[in-house]
């Protein structure tokens, strides 16, 4: 499991982001006069918790399990990527295909950072329109591991972020533990999302009742074989 610095080089400069993430608390707060009513029982879920509590692991094993039953899930996974037992970057990994693309390295010479690693914000923009934007179509559960500081240098991840949160359509996501503002922040405020907060003791029973939820909101497929998966914690 990745774990991400609090502090994000640069990001203080940058007064695109700032205007859209305040864009997204707005239409957050908006969302929570008028979600309930529109929405009904929630069908976005989010797992957050400390880095390696799991929380990949997890979303792993219930994507495995439910394409099992024969559901339909797309997205993508943010395995580490190692060298000689050290970590020096992480990829992003589409469900449906396997394909996988430089999430940020050690090595990037340009991007974004957010501690030691660069950020490929133009992968990130490819996985997107790959992964979640055809998911948004095609797919009956969407998955994001991990909707954190990295992916949210992308535009086009965020709004892709949103459309799949104002849609019908389930979504489980891994979300950042320590975030508590802006894109984040807002995220976790809305009232059409669950937010379980996970620990190694309380693992099967978030196992279990993720599965009920989005099992009671997705219809019958035809079994699929297990997703691919990295390296994960």
């Amino acid at each position: 499991m990745r774990e991400i610095q609090p502090w994000i080089t640069g990001r203080e400069l940058d007064p695109k982001r700032d205007r859209e993430e305040k864009q997204f608390e707005r239409r957050s707060s908006l969302m929570t006069k008028t979600g309930g009513e529109r929405r009904g029982m929630p069908n976005n879920f989010l797992v957050t918790g400390p880095p390696g509590c799991g929380k990949s692991t997890l979303i792993s094993e219930i994507v495995n399990e439910l394409r099992s039953r024969g559901y339909s899930v797309g997205g993508f996974y943010t395995p580490e990527i190692r060298h000689q037992g050290r970590r020096i970057g992480f990829q992003m990994v589409d469900i449906a295909t396997g394909t996988a693309m430089i999430l940020a390295h050690v090595n990037q010479p340009t991007g974004p950072s957010v501690s030691r690693y660069r950020v490929n914000i133009d992968h990130i923009d490819r996985m997107t329109s790959l992964s979640l934007e055809r998911a948004l179509h095609e797919s009956d559960l969407i998955v994001i591991d991990e909707i954190a500081p990295m992916e949210l240098f992308s535009p086009r991840f965020k709004r892709a972020v949103q459309q799949i949160l104002d849609s019908p359509k389930p979504l489980l996501a891994a979300v950042h533990y320590r975030t508590t503002t802006g894109f984040i922040g807002a995220l976790k405020k809305r009232p059409d999302i669950r937010l379980w907060v996970l620990s190694p003791s309380n693992r099967p029973t978030v196992r279990s009742e993720l599965l009920r939820a989005l099992t009671a909101l997705l219809p019958r497929r035809t079994p699929q074989p297990p997703a691919p998966r990295g390296r994960r914690s």
